[in-house]
């Protein structure tokens, strides 16, 4: 299972993503992490890809076990726009990947090291063709035709963002805060102005 480490000074996280039994480090979202007994670990739920160096992104579900890589987008039935499946693998792998029963086209993105190694464009639905690639430690599948239209292929470089339940509930936790803020910021104003009338300038 993917993991991300927190810690107890939440603010404090970096993301680290890691796999397997030994602690396997995959990705960073920013520097080195020193692993402490204060860093807890929690299951990643989403995994966002975006490109350094153009304003292309991908949110994605995880294939992070034997039985959801095996499976991949096939009981899917569709990909939204800027979705994908983000499969990640420890070390190097050498990995093999076909249509199977997946009912629109694909394109597949094979990663090392944050970047793209190679690229399988709008897969043919009901193909038996399998595309093989040595080395990789992640790949990701979108829609056939996403890295033409937006220029994506070989040398791109990616940067990785995962994401826990922990995550979504602090950005939850700080949008609730943001509209009590400015509701209390409103009520303030209005009162100002039924004192001292509407040419109060709070700017």
């Amino acid at each position: 299972m993917l993991v991300k480490f927190h810690s107890r000074a939440y603010e404090n996280d970096f993301g680290m993503l890691v796999k397997g039994k030994r602690p396997y480090v995959h990705l960073f979202e920013s520097g080195v992490v020193h692993l402490t007994s204060k860093m807890s670990p929690v299951p990643v739920i989403r995994v966002n890809a975006r490109w350094m160096d153009k304003d292309v992104r991908v949110s994605c579900n995880i294939a992070d076990t034997d039985e959801k890589k095996k499976a991949g987008l096939q009981p899917y039935k569709s990909l939204g726009a800027g979705e994908g499946l983000y499969f990640p693998y420890p070390g190097y792998s050498d990995v093999t990947f076909h249509q199977g029963s997946v009912g629109f086209p694909l394109d597949v993105i094979f990663l090392k090291d944050g970047c793209i190694v190679g690229v399988k464009e709008n897969t043919k639905v009901g193909g038996k063709d399998r595309w093989k690639h040595e080395g990789c430690d992640g790949v990701i599948e979108v829609n056939g035709g996403f890295c033409e239209k937006n220029s994506a292929g070989v040398d791109d470089r990616l940067a990785f963002f995962a994401f826990s339940e922990r995550d979504i509930q602090a950005y939850r936790e700080d949008r609730i805060a943001i509209a009590r803020e400015q509701e209390l910021r409103e009520r303030s104003e209005n009162l100002i102005h039924s004192i001292v009338g509407e040419e109060y300038d709070f700017e």
